[in-house]
């Protein structure tokens, strides 16, 4: 029976004879690779894999550069294309509603991944932990990454065994709630989880990159099984609805939730303005008619708490929460109307006058039929049988 070969273990054979190559080349040991990433693993072995005993607590750029320059190989052996620094800059702006300044003299931009913190835009650098869930895009290499340590991407014992000299002692640390010394967690400790954990980061890291940036269908399909809370990030805190195969994937997911629904139909952006996604009513309609007549039912049983949700939202202001629930309200009558459904009564929620008045200001949003529908839909919905 075959040994089945990871990928973590080509990665490593790739790293071991270019070092070797190198060897032979110039009889040294000191190759490029081992400039750029040989001292930096060190000092993160010696620092071992313990959050709450400060593993981390020394990791910045030089840290996130060597794992960058790992990275970028592991992504160039397994199929992703860079792609036109122009149009790499538009795909960030239109997923992640960041825009990338080429004058800027930092390496990277850091994404927050909590929907409360997603508009603070300082450059810190921390390993990926509980409590600091970042993702980085590279500008130079054009790939995003969350920020791992050396040895949950690359197998460092088989590819530098002299290290493990560096982990026979143990790491201890005063504990003063105990008042006494305990031991740090290494990693040498977990070597089988560690295995397991790289060989995910690794698959992570590539098809992320080739869905997003190569439009890689593979990759979406194995993202959808083994990393569906990014794609649900992509919709429900960036705000990403232009690919109609993800807004599908997330909305399914999510429509039996008020909160996490209302999050797919429109998104705070950081320039404070709230848009709502027309995408989502383009996608009902190509469904078929009880599909269709699901999304309503569905619909209509939330659209009280919707309102609820929207209106006492301290982040947007009353021009904004009227647009969003008028919008909602106008595009649910027109998928009613396709299937000339007569139930379905939506601006009777906004039926107040301080939601007419801002509607009228506002010229019913240039949507031509929008006062007509309105004014019908308010006192009682329209018969679209007649």
């Amino acid at each position: 029976m075959k040994k089945k070969i990871t990928i973590s273990t080509i990665i490593t054979i790739f790293f071991l004879s270019f070092s070797c190559r190198e060897k032979e080349n110039s009889n040294k040991t000191n190759s490029m690779i081992d400039l750029n990433i040989r001292p930096i693993l060190i000092e993160q072995i010696k620092s071992g894999n313990d959050p709450s005993y400060g593993g981390f607590d020394d990791y910045g750029e030089k840290d996130l550069n060597a794992l960058v320059l790992i990275e970028a190989k592991i992504l160039n052996n397994n199929g992703y294309k860079k792609i036109d620094t122009k149009l790499f800059n538009q795909k960030v702006e239109e997923i992640f509603d960041r825009n990338i300044d080429q004058n800027s003299k930092n390496k990277y931009i850091k994404i927050e991944t909590y929907s409360d913190n997603k508009c603070n835009k300082k450059l810190i650098y921390a390993p990926y932990t509980a409590d600091a869930q970042y993702l980085y895009i590279t500008k130079k290499q054009q790939f995003i990454t969350d920020f791992h340590a050396l040895p949950q991407v690359l197998d460092y014992l088989k590819l530098y065994p002299e290290l493990s000299e560096y982990e026979k002692k143990d790491i201890e640390i005063y504990d003063a709630v105990e008042n006494t010394k305990v031991r740090a967690s290494q990693w040498k400790d977990n070597l089988k989880e560690l295995t397991q954990e790289r060989e995910k980061n690794i698959l992570t890291i590539v098809n992320r990159n080739k869905y997003l940036f190569n439009d890689d269908k593979a990759s979406f399909a194995w993202l959808k099984f083994n990393d569906d809370k990014f794609l649900n990030d992509l919709v429900k805190i960036f705000g990403y609805v232009k690919d109609e195969k993800l807004l599908s994937f997330v909305l399914s997911k999510n429509i039996n939730d008020e909160q996490e629904f209302c999050k797919i139909l429109w998104n705070h952006k950081c320039d404070r303005k709230a848009i709502f996604h027309q995408e989502v009513f383009n996608l009902v309609k190509t469904y078929d008619e009880k599909k269709r007549h699901d999304f309503l039912d569905n619909l209509s049983l939330k659209i009280i708490n919707l309102k609820k949700i929207i209106t006492e939202n301290p982040e947007i202001t009353f021009s904004q929460k009227a647009e969003l629930l008028g919008k909602i309200a106008y595009n649910a009558e027109k998928l009613a109307q396709l299937d000339n459904y007569q139930t379905y009564q939506f601006f009777k929620t906004l039926n107040e006058d301080v939601f007419q008045k801002e509607f009228e200001k506002q010229n019913y949003y240039n949507i031509q039929d929008f006062k007509e529908v309105y004014d019908e839909a308010k006192t009682g919905g329209i018969n679209f049988a007649e």
